[in-house]
């Protein structure tokens, strides 16, 4: 192209020089065609075109001032209509060389036609079109009306074009994507309401890699949330659920340096800081250990080796831990291992003993030592012990006591060889009760013995004296034993109960009367126990009292306890016995003699009736004791013309391993298991025979008293009334009636019969 230099006046040549503008006309022989609007394709003017003719560029020359010029408010005003001047100029010589093409003015883009500057239109330009604004501009790196145009001015079509930053596509009209989603050379991109393309950012479920293109079926980092993703075939991020050794959780968040568990396999994991989960090994989490399975699953509740891990999965340390399956505590230490060994180990200032697997010894003797229901060793403190059924007291050390005497809160025990507390027994001519404490300042009764002895403040007996207990004087012999029914000095009376006489009494058959301090008034003879008159008999009570008429019997109770009786016949004539009651046994044994008395008393046609001491405890052992009746009635084809009776009785074995109910209920249910046994086997005339004291008390409900017509009560009077009437019915009165041959025997005076 070839370039002609145009010569201007001096003033125009100011004019250049002072705005410094270089004008360069393009290539002349572009085409130009003209566009009409059509949907979907921008508009433009429709002026009519016209081809250049000139070939080369317009240029303009410039003289350089070689002298900075000094700006002042005159030469601004002048510099900018010479500006203008220029300007016009410029544009006068385009329409004068009627100049069709782009030209560049102070960095901007502009184009002729025919020598008319184009504004306002789109422009069809060798096979592009461009946009010039209201002041001639072309347009890059925008939209116009929706149209993308690149940063060459051209209108792009079916392409990505970036606009400050942003990315839009153009349609194959031009025209900036704006719905949502679009494919685009096999991959589907999202766009927003503005044509922006979206990137680098989740839309809905899925995601929009840093080109825009949606991931699909690939692994992709999200640094706004700081995590990876895992984009699943058709472009939906994974959520709670795994992609190899990695797990996304909710929101698709790939989990990292955490917990997590997942419903799907109702376990819990851990991710190291890469994602991968933690598989077939110990970790440490926040100062906490835990093992997982070799497929990842959090173990609890379990031993791993000489550890266990507790229901979070945590190991368990400097700890107690119960487990049930051994039914037993164990210890876990600082490292996590379980104290074991059969050795002593200190927790918290307390001494416990464990064996060689870990398991906590409770309730066990070690040596010298006791560990106690909660494992601790005993210190200091008494420990009953169920096993040997006694009490030990161990000192601070933890040692039992053995064979000495101890002072504990202001009492004195005594332990025997093996460290048992004694209990009511002597030791030496010391004392120590059911409690275990040394009587003194008391008295006491003796079982052994069956006295009852005063103990004095140093814990030794009264001896030959009297002392006063309560309201009540009493005088303890030289063996320290309490006198009891008998007379002391001559002079003072002590009755049954140890207790000195005062008031009215009858003492061998003579009605004293004593003062307040036990000295005689008055004296008398009566009649007490069985007195004929007029050729009659009759019952007299212990005060005296007749009770019945002639028609009462005189009834006794035998036993094993009585020998064998050889001489029934003149026993019975000799003590004037209208009817015996005979023991057949007691629960599961046959009495010894039972043969032999029912087959004496048949033979001599002596009434009688039948009982069995029982110890049952269930309601099943009052069906065998019923059993065990009805077989011995047949055995000696017994004929009772006096009831069958129950005997209830608060018994107790030797050897403490059992003992009678402490509950009405159970009682209740044995008796009427034995009843209905009984009537079974046609037995009707069955009843119970018991003692005063539990009547009132253990056996006190209308269950069993309707049955009750026989009572013991060794008191001078019978003061218990039955609380059912009874047209028959017996008070055994002693268990110490004397019967030449046969010793002291119970005996009853009958009523009714």
């Amino acid at each position: 192209m070839m370039k002609h230099k145009i010569k201007f006046t001096v003033a125009n040549a100011m004019l250049l020089i002072l705005t410094t503008q270089a004008v360069h006309a393009e290539t002349a022989q572009e085409t130009i065609t003209d566009v009409t609007t059509t949907e979907g394709q921008p508009a433009e003017n429709t002026s009519n075109e016209a081809r250049l003719t000139n070939s080369e560029n317009p240029t303009m020359e410039q003289e350089a001032s070689q002298e900075p010029e000094k700006t002042t408010e005159t030469t601004q005003q002048t510099r900018s209509r010479l500006k203008r001047d220029v300007t016009n100029t410029i544009a006068d010589y385009y329409k004068e060389q009627n100049y069709t093409g782009f030209t560049t003015q102070s960095g901007e883009t502009y184009y002729y036609l025919e020598g008319t500057k184009l504004t306002s239109q789109w422009k069809y330009i060798n096979s592009q079109y461009y946009y010039f604004n209201e002041t001639g501009q072309k347009q890059t790196n925008t939209l116009i009306d929706g149209y993308v145009i690149d940063e060459d001015g051209i209108m792009a079509r079916n392409r990505f074009v970036t606009i400050n930053g942003n990315r839009f596509f153009a349609d194959e009209d031009g025209k900036a994507v704006v719905i949502n989603w679009k494919k685009i050379d096999g991959k589907w991109y999202s766009f927003k309401e503005n044509g922006v393309l979206r990137q680098n950012e989740f839309y809905d479920y899925y995601y929009l890699k840093a080109d825009g293109s949606m991931a699909d079926n690939e692994w992709i980092f999200d640094k706004y949330y700081n995590s990876y993703f895992y984009i699943k075939p058709g472009g939906a991020y994974a959520n709670r659920e795994w992609k190899g050794s990695y797990y996304l959780k909710a929101g698709g968040y790939m989990a990292k340096s955490e917990f997590v568990y997942d419903d799907n396999y109702k376990a819990t994991y851990y991710f190291e800081e890469s994602g991968q989960y933690v598989g077939g090994k110990w970790i440490e989490v926040n100062g906490q250990k835990y093992h997982f399975q070799m497929d990842g699953v959090l173990e609890t509740n379990k031993w791993i080796g000489n550890y266990y891990v507790k229901s979070d999965g945590a190991m368990a340390r400097n700890e107690w831990f119960f487990d049930k399956n051994y039914g037993s505590y164990f210890y876990l230490g600082d490292d996590g291992k379980y104290i074991g060994g059969n050795r002593w180990y200190q927790v918290a200032g307390d001494w416990y003993y464990f064996i060689a697997d870990g398991q906590m010894a409770t309730l066990k003797w070690i040596d010298f030592y006791f560990v106690k229901e909660d494992g601790r060793m005993a210190k200091s403190e008494f420990v009953y012990d169920p096993t040997y059924k006694s009490s030990f007291y161990f000192d601070e050390n933890g040692k039992y006591l053995n064979k000495t005497w101890k002072e504990i809160d202001g009492e004195w025990y005594y332990f025997k060889d093996g460290g048992y507390m004694a209990k009511n027994e002597w030791v030496g001519s010391y004392f120590v009760k059911g409690n275990g404490r040394m009587a003194k300042n008391e008295m006491q009764y003796d079982q052994s013995t069956a006295s009852s002895y005063y103990f004095l403040e140093d814990g030794k007996t009264a001896k030959n004296q009297w002392k006063k207990v309560g309201d009540y004087w009493y005088y303890f012999k030289s063996n320290g034993k309490v006198a009891r029914n008998e007379w002391i000095e001559n002079k003072y009376y002590v009755l049954d109960n140890g207790k000195m006489a005062t008031g009215t009494h009858i003492i061998d058959h003579y009605q004293y009367v004593f003062d307040g301090s036990g000295n005689i008034l008055s004296k008398k003879a009566v009649d007490i126990g069985w007195v004929e008159k007029d050729g009659k008999r009759y019952f007299y009570n212990g005060a005296a009292q007749r009770l019945g008429d002639e028609t009462t019997k005189k009834v006794m109770d035998v036993s094993e306890h009585q020998g064998l009786i050889k001489n029934w016949e003149g026993i019975i004539k000799d003590n004037g016995i209208d009817a015996v009651i005979v023991r057949i046994g007691y629960s599961g044994s046959e009495d010894k003699y039972l043969a032999n008395n029912i087959s004496e008393l048949n033979r001599l046609g002596v009434p009688y009736g039948i009982y069995l001491y029982t110890y049952a405890s269930t309601e099943k052992d009052g069906v065998a004791d019923a059993e065990q009746t009805i077989a011995l009635m047949k055995k000696y084809n017994i004929k009772p013309t006096y009831p069958i009776y129950f005997d209830l009785e608060d018994w107790r074995y030797t050897n403490g391993a059992k003992s009678a109910p402490t509950d009405t209920a159970t009682w209740v249910k044995i008796w009427t298991a034995y009843r209905d046994t009984m009537a079974k086997a046609g037995y009707t005339n069955v009843r119970i025979y018991s003692y005063q004291y539990l009547l009132q008390n253990r056996l006190n409900t209308p269950e069993i008293l309707k049955y009750v017509d026989w009572v013991a009560a060794y008191t001078p009077q019978l003061t218990y009334q039955l609380p059912y009437s009874q047209p028959s019915w017996g008070w055994q009165y002693t268990d110490k009636e004397f019967i030449p041959g046969l010793g002291n025997v119970d005996m009853s005076v009958w009523f009714g019969r």
